[in-house]
């Protein structure tokens, strides 16, 4: 969905592809009543306000692969943080679109979403490391699972 950037396997969570569909399958199911959107590519806890960054709503660690440290679901409010790279959105998002549009116009997508998600007309989630890494470092690096960029 995004436009304007370059999109590698470092940019989104769940960082090993065979991760990748229990991932999805886990933040369908364990999102809150009413979740609009679950974000896949923010790490470090990016667009999570102060106060949700130590309460994850969930923690996935069962079903994924051996090197996986496990993902753990946040509130995303956005706080001035874009990007639409990937993104899962729910059948309510989708049945509620129009509306909305017509309530608030559209912009660019991503900024569009910060900003409802902000200021909760939507209600949004961040799939992310279970942990918290270390600056600069993705949840696939801080594990030693990828280094410079090429799978062990």
């Amino acid at each position: 969905m995004e436009s304007d950037a370059a999109l590698t396997k470092e940019h989104w969570a769940p960082k090993l592809p065979a991760d990748f569909d229990a991932a999805v399958r886990w933040a369908a199911a364990v999102a809150p009543d009413g979740w609009h959107v679950v974000k896949f590519q923010h790490e470090h806890r990016v667009g999570v306000a102060d106060a949700d960054r130590s309460t994850p709503v969930a923690t996935l660690t069962d079903g994924l692969s051996p090197r996986s440290a496990g993902y753990s679901l946040f509130r995303w409010s956005g706080n001035g943080v874009a990007g639409a790279a990937v993104n899962l959105y729910s059948r309510r998002f989708l049945d509620e679109l129009p509306q909305t549009i017509l309530d608030h116009s559209f912009t660019m997508v991503d900024g569009w979403l910060e900003t409802r998600c902000r200021e909760g007309s939507l209600r949004c989630y961040s799939l992310e490391c279970a942990f918290d890494p270390p600056a600069g470092q993705g949840c696939l690096k801080a594990a030693g699972v990828l280094k410079r960029g090429v799978w062990r």
